[in-house]
């Protein structure tokens, strides 16, 4: 008997000490490059902290005490953080044919979601963004901001009914509902009752996907995809609020075919332009030769396919794509595009607005100043729609918003994964191929040394006669390069029509509920305020 206890006893503490060496076999690979970084933990590495820390604060915590390049761990996995625009640079630009690809954000599989764009890889990454960059073109955006205005009729309409009686209302709220109603129109072609009914589907299901669960999250960062799938996680947040979105495009679009792929007579919504472009492919796939087929170029400014324009082994790659890159998407595909756009727009977009009229309100003298200019280029009368040119000549309206996008960056820290071993510039450091490098955006934009009292709101910094002095990489909200948000032109304008509008008839303070600074969300992907009161008041 004592035989068989000693030998349990023997085969348990070896089991324990396998499992130790495994959880930490790569515990000293930073170590060994000299690299400086966080202590990680057995099996969870430096994953734990996240749940005491809001990610926002934790990145800027970090990267003051490791500097611009630090190691940590995610499980036992090695994550290089960078924090230096010349290699961010280098990583986004020049050498892209080496970092060309971002990292998946979990090890959980959706069937769909999992073909977004953000998500894809070479090839299969160029044919879809060659398939979606007409949809964002200058043409179709000038049609986009009319169905914004007229979203934002209905917006102003219900803050002035159901808001102002309140006077102090949560702001982030009443912006998810105008960034709900925004992509239901724009990109589904649907409406909602988002201003009406507080219960509505898109809003709820909208806000519960980014509303993460933290041990589901932490399975998702952690566990093999073989588990997750037998433990059915497919996403880190809520699965059934993203199958709501995908059931509900893929019945869009039957409807869509049945009554003709017109869908707003007046204004192609995404899921049309998609559909046409992906019939488009179709056409074209059978009228020419490959020959021909390779030597397809597509130019972004006019709307017709192509996203490069540099002179890069990327791009040039790019220009003589192989055939494989002109075959149409498939449905899930094109549903997957669909359901990027709503996630990359909705709690975003609602985040920037929400911080940027927290700090019109914090800030009266550059609230009045808005104001002044969106009087003085609009007139005192009139519906108060703005349309595309106009928006575009409000030049301290879109350095307030830029501003924002700095002091509150939605985006932490874009990721790439490298397709090859590569020394990183001049730092000595070597990239094994398949380690991730994520891009400390965040923290270089509340960095001193690239933005005198960085800790300030200030507009100015984004003036067309100081823009000059902004150092292009240490401000990457959008990401850069390639890769850069084929949105980024659709969020902005999205934004700055909001902040526009409301300004326009409103003017916003804080009040007793006001918290500076703002309660966050323990988010990974990004920086998310829980919610944000204000006081409301018409203007005369």
């Amino acid at each position: 008997m004592a035989y068989f206890i000693d030998s349990w006893f023997l085969w348990s503490i070896i089991s324990l000490g396998l499992l130790y060496w495994y959880f930490t076999r790569n515990f000293g690979f930073f170590t060994k490059q000299g690299i400086r970084g966080p202590r990680p933990l057995p099996c969870i590495g430096n994953l734990w902290e996240m749940y005491f820390t809001s990610m926002p604060d934790l990145e800027l915590q970090r990267y003051k005490k490791y500097g611009k390049i630090y190691g940590l761990f995610e499980g036992n996995k090695p994550i290089l953080r960078i924090g230096d625009p010349e290699l961010v640079k280098q990583i986004m630009v020049k050498d892209f044919h080496v970092y060309q690809t971002r990292r998946p954000g979990s090890n959980a599989k959706h069937p769909v979601a999992d073909l977004i764009m953000s998500q894809s890889r070479d090839d299969e990454w160029r044919r879809m963004r060659t398939t979606a960059t007409p949809s964002f073109s200058t043409a179709k955006l000038r049609r986009v901001c009319e169905l914004m205005n007229r979203s934002l009729d209905q917006f102003v309409d219900a803050v002035r009914t159901k808001a102002l009686p309140e006077r102090v209302v949560d702001i982030k709220w009443w912006y998810a509902c105008y960034s709900m109603d925004v992509i239901a129109n724009c990109i589904f072609g649907a409406t909602t009752q988002a201003y009406a009914d507080p219960n509505d589907p898109m809003v709820v299901n909208g806000r519960a996907m980014f509303r993460p669960v933290y041990w589901r999250w932490l399975a998702t960062m952690l566990f093999p995809t073989w588990l997750l799938n037998w433990l059915n996680i497919h996403s880190e947040t809520n699965d059934k609020s993203i199958d709501y979105f995908c059931q509900f495009t893929r019945q869009l679009m039957r409807l869509k075919e049945r009554e003709g792929t017109e869908g707003n007579r007046e204004f192609s919504d995404f899921i049309n332009l998609l559909t046409k472009q992906n019939n488009m492919k179709r056409e074209f796939d059978g009228s020419i030769g490959n020959e021909g087929k390779q030597q397809l170029e597509v130019d972004e400014s006019d709307g017709e396919l192509n996203p490069l324009d540099a002179n890069t082994p990327a791009a040039n790659k790019y220009r003589t794509t192989k055939q494989s890159t002109l075959r149409p998407m498939t449905e899930d595909e094109v549903i997957a595009q669909v359901f990027s756009s709503l996630t990359g727009g909705f709690e975003a977009g609602n985040n920037a607005l929400a911080f940027c009229t927290l700090e019109l309100a914090l800030h009266p003298d550059i609230q009045e100043r808005v104001y002044d200019e969106v009087v003085s280029v609009t007139g005192e009368s009139g519906d108060g729609r703005i349309d595309y040119e106009t928006l575009a000549r409000m030049t301290y309206l879109d350095a307030v918003v830029s501003e924002t996008q700095r002091f509150h960056s939605a985006a932490l820290r874009p990721t790439r994964v490298a397709a090859m071993d590569h020394t990183l510039g001049d730092t000595g450091i070597h990239v094994r191929k398949g380690q991730t490098i994520e891009l400390m955006a965040y923290a270089m934009h509340r960095s001193d040394e690239y933005w005198p009292r960085a800790d300030r709101f200030d507009p100015e910094r984004f003036m067309p006669e100081n823009r000059h002095l902004i150092n292009q990489y240490a401000y990457i909200p959008f990401g850069a390069g390639p890769r850069a948000c084929i949105g980024q032109r659709f969020s902005l304008m999205m934004i700055k029509l909001g902040v526009a509008r409301m300004v326009r008839q409103f003017k916003f303070r804080p009040c007793e509920r006001t918290r500076v600074p703002t309660p966050l969300v323990k988010n990974m992907r990004f920086k998310a305020a829980q919610e944000v009161y204000l006081s409301v008041e018409t203007r005369a």
